[in-house]
This record gives structure tokens, C-alpha cells and sequence, in this order.
């Protein structure tokens, strides 16, 4: 969207990146965001569902319980995955509309089986900036 502030573009998608979750998410226990950004847009339209969690900023502290063995992963590039998840499957790439060209436009959509067993294993590695 030409002329449009960053952070106000950001948010443009924002349903359409929910539903693409929810439908990705479905009989998973947690989803799990790169940012923020991502993660305040699921909160906020991701009706239906499972608990949101991201690493990034002060998102951190208002995470779900960490047990989770599995979940669906938005935004990590395949580097991130293979050292997240000891085995994942991309199982969708957000869109955006038109003219929109945001960081969220093709990020992965990952159905992830958490390396070393479970969320809480690899949630220092999802913290950003690092403490």
C-alpha cells in the first residue's frame, strides 16, 4: 500500500492471517508467532483458537503453559524450524492483499513436533532480544 505508515500497513491481513492459522492450527495445542506483531493479530482475530505464544519483545511474559509436545509455528524461516522443531511440516505461507508488502506476506504456516520434546525446550531460543 503506497504512502500507508509501516505500522499501519503491518496490519493489513490481519484476518486473513488469522483464518490461515485457524485452519492450520486446528487440534494443535498452541501456536506459536515470530513477532509480536503477528502474535497481537491472532490474539485479536484469532478466534477459535488455540493459546497464542511468541518470544519476541514483551510478548514473552504472557505465554500459555510451555508442555506442549507439538504446535503450529507462523513467521520462522526454514532455518529456524530445523532448529525448533525436530520435525515440521509447511502447511500453509500467509497472503497478503494487493499492494500490501509487509514481512508477513509468504512467511510458513509450520505444523512443528518441538526439538527436545516440548515448547519449554526451545523457549529460550524464541527470545528476543536475548536477556
Amino acid at each position: 500500500m503506497i504512502g500507508a505508515r509501516s505500522d499501519y500497513e503491518d496490519e493489513i491481513g490481519w484476518p486473513g492471517l488469522a483464518s490461515t492459522v485457524r485452519t492450520a492450527a486446528a487440534g494443535t495445542p498452541v501456536v506459536v508467532a515470530s513477532n509480536y506483531g503477528e502474535a497481537g493479530a491472532l490474539e485479536l482475530f484469532g478466534s477459535r483458537l488455540p493459546p497464542v505464544a511468541s518470544g519476541d519483545m514483551s510478548f514473552r511474559y504472557w505465554h500459555p503453559p510451555l508442555g506442549a509436545a507439538t504446535g503450529v509455528v507462523v513467521g520462522y524461516d526454514a532455518s529456524d524450524l530445523a532448529r525448533l522443531c525436530a520435525s515440521h511440516r509447511t502447511v500453509a505461507r500467509v497472503t497478503m492483499p494487493r499492494g500490501v508488502s509487509n514481512e508477513e506476506r509468504g512467511a510458513l504456516v509450520a505444523r512443528c513436533t518441538f526439538a527436545g520434546g516440548s515448547l519449554a525446550a526451545v523457549w529460550p531460543d524464541l527470545l528476543y532480544p536475548k536477556p
